[in-house]
């Protein structure tokens, strides 16, 4: 009984490597067949240019508390009050000091 167990599992084994290599083959087929860089886009139309100022938009915040636009994130007065981390604050240390 366990001589079936140990064919099956082989037999499984061999599939998944078959499968393994017809999978790099049509990869290799396909490498040949496509010059290189086919699959990627142009970068011509992709943004703003380096050091260009990005355009003016508005979102809305993913919790629904507000919007924030390009143009205060730039200027950097879209912090809001409920964000803001609180000043650090002088504590008079205990330790001893010799």
């Amino acid at each position: 009984m366990i001589s079936y167990a140990v064919l099956w599992l082989l037999v499984v084994v061999a599939w998944l490597l078959l499968a393994g290599a017809l999978r790099q083959i049509g990869l290799l087929r396909r490498a040949i067949r496509e010059p290189a860089g086919a699959h990627l886009p142009a970068l011509e139309n992709e943004g703003p240019a380096l050091g260009e100022a990005l355009p003016h938009l508005t979102f809305n915040t993913v919790n629904g508390l507000g919007a924030v636009s390009t143009a205060a994130l730039a200027s950097g007065s879209a912090r809001s009050s409920w964000c803001s981390l609180p000043r650090p604050v002088k504590v008079a240390s205990s330790w001893p000091r010799r």
